[in-house]
């Protein structure tokens, strides 16, 4: 079953990231003996494989669903986003401020994320298409505005951009995974929202969605 579950590991990507990473942390004066330590390392390293087959399972079940990674988007579409305060570099280099509002391609990712890396692709694909009908793109990470996360989408089209996490923030879109991919109208109204890698269906309607000009009003 191992060998089976590091097989499908290798031939497929991870479909989302998580947005943080809980973290364990040891009390007291507890002393573990190296022997005890190495078997528990076996034992999680173990766990994370059959986690990890089961995941690929779980997603390859969701996708003949049509349900990858986007239980709640469903309910987003048609949400009205308020004026987004962000802040970004410009082109001169210096921080700049805006507000950001529809219609916008928005990308949110983190720069160690695998399923990022799958998707960004697409991604940069899609910008000129944006471009095309004046829907400019926006990209957002968890990061926060760094060297990593501003050189991710460097001389892309893409604006990487930082913005608050709560109020008129990030917040209102509920992200739960990376990469999530949204598309907001001319009327601040969220017309797209996928998390997760997007499939060729997925890419195709988003495509169409960015040349029509009713989808993006």
């Amino acid at each position: 079953m191992l060998d089976k579950a590091s097989h499908f590991l290798q031939e497929r990507p991870p479909q989302t990231c998580a947005i943080s990473t809980p973290v364990l942390h040891l009390r007291g004066s507890q002393v573990i003996s190296r022997r005890f330590r190495h078997r528990i390392l076996d034992v999680a390293t173990v766990l994370c494989v059959v986690v990890a087959a089961y995941s690929f399972w779980s997603n390859q079940h969701a996708q003949s669903s049509g349900r990858t990674g986007n239980q709640n988007s469903v309910a987003m579409i048609g949400k009205a986003i308020a004026p987004i305060p962000i802040t970004f570099r410009s082109s001169t280099g210096e921080a700049a401020n805006d507000t950001l509002v529809g219609p916008a391609l928005i990308y949110v990712f983190k720069s160690n994320c695998p399923a990022c890396a799958a998707q960004k692709p697409e991604w940069l694909k899609l910008v000129s298409v944006a471009e095309s009908s004046h829907v400019h793109s926006f990209a957002f990470s968890p990061e926060g505005l760094d060297s990593l996360t501003e050189a991710y989408f460097a001389q892309s089209g893409v604006t990487v951009a930082s913005a608050g996490l709560s109020g008129a923030g990030l917040s209102q879109f509920a992200i739960q995974v990376v990469p999530t991919t949204i598309v907001l109208g001319a009327d601040s109204k969220i017309k797209l929202f996928h998390s997760g890698v997007m499939g060729v269906e997925e890419v195709t309607a988003l495509r169409t969605m960015l040349t029509s000009s009713d989808q993006t009003r």
